[in-house]
């Protein structure tokens, strides 16, 4: 029987640029995507049966980032082995990941994540320090410590070009809550406007 993958990210090009890649060069697993925490914890608790081998979880999402996903995970589906997936590395969320009981932790790169994967179906603990990316975290702004997983969440939004208002949508709260939260990152990161902050998330890889 194929080991069944869950895939728990909120960016919909990901989760499909992963499933084909997937599709592509391992025949041997099937895979199956959520766009979030919600969606994964409803269908596991609706389908009390579903036997996932490994949930590839995203740490940077909005509402519910990956390291309280995987904690309620462990919860409701214990017996799931969850993999830290980033497109940088910290020490930080490497020490959380593995107190929550993750098995794993890896870069988004594809080969990465095929990697961490067979490692992890082979009884391996598998916790990378992404020392082949050029911006790990050792390189990023020291800016970037001080800002919690919500505050990342909500800077790749602006970074993608979505205003306040479709944020606030998105998430179902005010857009006077948004435009807050940008007022205060862009004052905790010590830069002047909106464009100054797409500038620093970019040349920090978000």
């Amino acid at each position: 029987m194929k080991p069944i993958i869950a895939i728990i990210d909120d960016d919909p090009v990901y989760r499909s640029v992963l499933l084909d890649f997937f599709e592509r060069n391992e025949s041997t697993y099937h895979l199956q995507a959520f766009s979030g925490c919600r969606s994964f914890l409803n269908f596991i608790t609706a389908n009390p049966d579903s036997n996932f081998s490994i949930a590839l979880v995203d740490i940077y999402m909005p509402i519910t980032n990956g390291i309280e996903t995987i904690a309620f995970g462990k919860k409701y589906a214990p017996l799931v082995k969850y993999i830290g997936v980033s497109s940088f590395y910290s020490e930080d969320i490497r020490k959380s990941l593995q107190l929550t009981g993750a098995v794993g932790y890896c870069s988004k790169k594809l080969e990465d994540v095929l990697k961490c994967v067979q490692e992890v179906l082979n009884n391996n603990i598998f916790f990378s320090e992404f020392n082949d990316l050029p911006n790990k975290k050792d390189d990023y702004n020291e800016n970037l410590t001080q800002l919690d997983s919500s505050e990342i969440s909500l800077i790749i939004e602006i970074v993608k070009g979505f205003t306040s208002k479709e944020i606030a949508n998105k998430f179902n709260i005010s857009h006077r809550t948004i435009e807050g939260r940008r007022s205060r990152i862009i004052q905790k990161l010590g830069l002047k406007n909106e464009i100054a902050l797409v500038v620093w998330a970019i040349d920090n890889g978000l």
